[in-house]
């Protein structure tokens, strides 16, 4: 499992000077840049658990071979990786300790990153087994599809009620109607 560290278009094809990184080789310390900016700038951080039952690092590593574009290659360590996305950050990495992997994203970012994320750690579902809290500490299950549900309905109340035509406002209809039948009275 690797990934093409050149930057070059893929169409270009493979050359002698292409250049693979392997995420297993990789420094297994979290970059001090990263640290800091999670540490200083991230705002209305959600951290989501999957707890493993062995550490898999096969799951991380894949996740990181499949979004190592996403990001710049300071930002990546054997274990883990850090995304700056105009709608927000977010960060995945493998947590020795809990025997889990953890999702760190900002609120403003979950819109549109969290589903994709999610789906592309490719972690069985079983249940409820995402876990989320607000402050790292206490977690809570979380259920995607709940939560899809959820998103789709505030989608949906935000949305202005479409423009009527003459002929499909039932609104104005009736009041044609009403004015016609006052005036066949009168």
């Amino acid at each position: 499992m690797c990934f093409q560290l050149n930057n070059k278009p893929s169409a270009e094809g493979r050359t002698v000077s292409d250049v693979y990184v392997f995420p297993e080789f990789l420094p297994p310390d979290k970059p001090k840049p990263v640290e800091n900016d999670w540490a200083g700038k991230a705002q209305d951080v959600h951290v989501f658990r999957y707890r493993l039952r062995w550490l898999n690092y096969f799951l991380i590593q894949s996740f990181i071979a499949a979004l190592y574009r996403k990001t710049e290659t300071d930002n990546i360590w054997r274990n883990g990786i850090h995304v700056s996305t105009p709608e927000g950050w977010f960060k995945v990495e493998l947590d020795y300790r809990q025997k889990a992997i953890l999702l760190y994203i900002e609120q403003k970012a979950m819109g549109k990153w969290l589903t994709a994320i999610l789906e592309e750690l490719k972690v069985k579902q079983e249940g409820n087994a995402w876990e989320i809290s607000a402050d790292g500490q206490d977690y809570q299950p979380f259920s995607l599809e709940a939560w899809q549900q959820q998103q789709k309905k505030k989608r949906c109340a935000r949305k202005k009620p479409p423009k009527w035509g003459r002929k499909a406002n039932p609104c104005r209809s009736d009041c044609r109607t009403l004015s016609r039948n006052t005036m066949k009275k009168r």
